[in-house]
């Protein structure tokens, strides 16, 4: 916003008349601050998080709405993230560990570092599958 300042200048004898420095500070944006999240889901049944979901502990200085932005994909299954940063995440077919994808978040002008999400796939007891025998 606007400010100023008074000023006179001052030799060994005399003083100056008084002076007046008027300026504006324009604001400048900040980016968003993203922060790491973790979930857990199960074996063979997709995880569903409703919004504001990853973005639920990321922060604007300025307020600004934020928006998620996928930067990279799970290794180990499927992801739909969207911009109010609730995603569904299915894990492969029997598969169980830990599983990630990262993304920023954006205020409209800047994004934010890069945050990752970690899922840890909780396994389960499948049914045994018998084969026939020949001997």
């Amino acid at each position: 916003g606007p400010d100023s300042f008074t000023y006179k200048a001052h030799d060994a004898a005399l003083d100056s008349n008084v002076a007046t420095v008027a300026m504006t500070v324009n604001a400048v944006n900040d980016p968003p601050v993203a922060v790491s999240d973790s979930y857990a889901g199960t074996e063979d049944t997709a995880l569903t998080v409703a919004a504001p979901g990853v973005l639920a502990n990321d922060t604007d200085v300025e307020s600004d709405p934020l928006t998620a932005i996928l930067v990279s994909g799970p290794a180990h299954g499927t992801l739909t993230l969207n911009a109010n940063g609730s995603f569904t995440y299915t894990p492969a077919a029997n598969y169980n560990g830990s599983d990630s994808f990262t993304y920023q978040a954006n205020d409209g002008t800047a994004n934010s570092n890069v945050a990752t999400v970690t899922i840890t796939v909780n396994g389960v007891n499948d049914a045994p599958v018998a084969g026939n025998d020949s001997y």
